[in-house]
């Protein structure tokens, strides 16, 4: 027997040398009947047949060549090779990357590893697979299993919601947007994307109140507003119930100029909060209706007065003052846009903005034209309306020096055409001051108009030829010596705050 194994072995030597030497000549057909003597008497020898399947390869004999591949890769899983045949398995997607069991097999390899990543890859390679292979519910079970390999991927569950969708299987698709959602929001997600899902939602679910409320929230928080007020009218009772969600829509309404639709539902608002006892915010319902509509008085009179007597004048005083508020916020912002297409810094922020030189100067010019700082003391100060004109027209004074510094002749104009128009209001307002009228003889000369209580006359501010804003060379205008030493003696006073 042990010469027989030996005769064996030498048999073999010559055999793998002869299959060489065929393989040396380019004649395969006879290297792999060589090899295969071998396999004959050794079925097990996986070397040999991973040789003889890839001269199978290079003759294109792809069937022989696959069957050998899989008897291998099948030897290796036995023994515990995973890695090696997971190697074989590529080499048969190679020959056919189409084969469905293959795809499958080799992702099965990757899970058993425990390379997950390279698993759900494969997985999805065989769903896709499937799918265009109008297996679909195989595709679902293999887009399932993803899912559950790696629960937390958003696309993964994306994909098998879209494809039970596709199948009719709407209440499993929206399943898996759901928890989809529960985990956007968890995780403090993207919001655009959190408020797709939870659209795909209510379209098949809307009676869920909850997730119309948050649905809403979201595009408040996006500033969308048309999608906001598409949600909220589709909300119906939902909607007419919730004070915050009325009173949202009564404001979007205001934001697109429909005031009447706004008031019909600051009106459906306060009678809301009239049902729930709560007296002042209705009220202040009312009142926005009067800053929206200040001729409203009228129609309101009767049921502010039934929620609270004498309660008209109030609501009234309050809804002026913040309509007045509301149009300067608008002049402002026409304002800072007109100074962003001009590509003038922001008065605030100019000394940052602009050229070292122009900034100095610029600080220089309003330090010394502002000849005294207006203070609580030298004016009645009984209105907040006085306090925020008076600071505005000091703003628009000093700004309008700047301007002039700068050779911006036009904007230098508005300014001191609006500081104009409110000294002039302060001084209707509190009557004579020496200070504002020293403002105004200076803006009046400026602007070359004539004054319109009483013939002032100082000297105008010096007028310099215009100057780019890097070459700011300007001397200080020519003020009253006199009078200017004996302000500068007064102690200053702190200015009035309209935080």
């Amino acid at each position: 027997m042990s010469n027989l194994n030996n005769m064996n072995i030498l048999n073999k030597e010559k055999i793998l040398e002869l299959a060489k030497a065929f393989i040396d000549e380019g004649r395969l057909d006879k290297a792999i009947r060589e090899y295969e003597k071998i396999l004959l008497a050794d079925p097990s020898d996986l070397r040999v047949k991973l040789r003889v399947a890839e001269l199978h390869t290079k003759r294109k004999n792809v069937v022989e060549a696959i069957k050998l591949y899989k008897e291998v890769s099948s030897a290796y899983e036995d023994e515990g090779f995973f890695l090696k045949a997971v190697t074989v398995n590529k080499n048969i997607l190679r020959l056919n990357p189409s084969l469905i069991e293959i795809n499958e097999h080799l992702a099965s390899l990757y899970e058993r590893m425990g390379l997950i990543a390279d698993a759900v890859r494969q997985y999805g390679i065989l769903a896709s697979a499937l799918d265009s292979k109008g297996m679909a519910e195989r595709a679902l079970e293999i887009r399932a299993k993803i899912v559950g390999l790696v629960p937390e991927d958003g696309t993964a569950r994306i994909r098998l919601a879209e494809l039970y969708q596709r199948e009719g299987r709407a209440d499993e698709a929206i399943d898996q947007y759901e928890e989809y959602a529960r985990q956007l929001e968890k995780k403090g997600g993207d919001k655009a994307r959190l408020a797709d899902l939870l659209e795909k939602i209510m379209s098949h679910r809307p009676e869920r109140s909850d997730l119309l409320k948050k649905l809403i929230e979201i595009y408040s928080e996006l500033n969308d507003r048309k999608k906001v007020i598409r949600w909220l009218e589709a909300g119906g009772d939902v909607v007419d119930t919730d004070p915050k969600m009325l009173r949202l829509m009564a404001e979007i309404y205001v934001f697109q100029n429909q005031n009447e639709t706004a008031r019909s539902k600051y009106i459906a608002l306060a009678e809301l909060h009239k049902e729930r006892d709560e007296i002042d915010d209705a009220l202040d319902a009312y009142q926005q209706i009067l800053v929206i509509l200040p001729d409203e008085e009228d129609r309101v009179e009767g049921p502010v007065e039934e929620l609270r007597a004498g309660a008209l004048k109030d609501i009234a005083r309050k809804a002026h003052l913040r309509r007045q508020e509301l149009e300067k916020e608008a002049d402002e912002g026409v304002l800072a846009e007109d100074r962003q297409e001009k590509e003038i810094p922001e008065d605030k922020d100019i000394q940052e903005n602009l050229p070292k030189a122009a900034a100095a100067q610029i600080e220089k010019v309003i330090e010394e034209e502002s000849l005294t700082e207006i203070s609580e003391d030298e004016l009645p100060v009984d209105e907040d309306t006085i306090s925020r004109n008076l600071k505005s027209a000091e703003a628009s004074f000093d700004l309008g020096s700047a301007y002039k510094k700068m050779g911006l002749s036009d904007e230098s104009k508005a300014e001191f055409i609006k500081a104009k128009d409110m000294y002039e209001s302060l001084l209707d307002s509190v009557g004579d001051n020496d200070v504002v009228e020293g403002r105004l003889k200076l803006i009046y000369n400026e602007l070359g108009v004539k004054p319109t209580k009483k013939e002032m006359n100082a000297p105008p501010l010096k007028r310099e030829p215009t100057s780019k804003r890097d070459d700011l060379k300007y001397d200080l205008p020519s003020t009253d010596t006199k009078k200017t030493s004996e302000v500068q003696q007064k102690p200053k006073k702190k200015k009035i705050s309209f935080v």
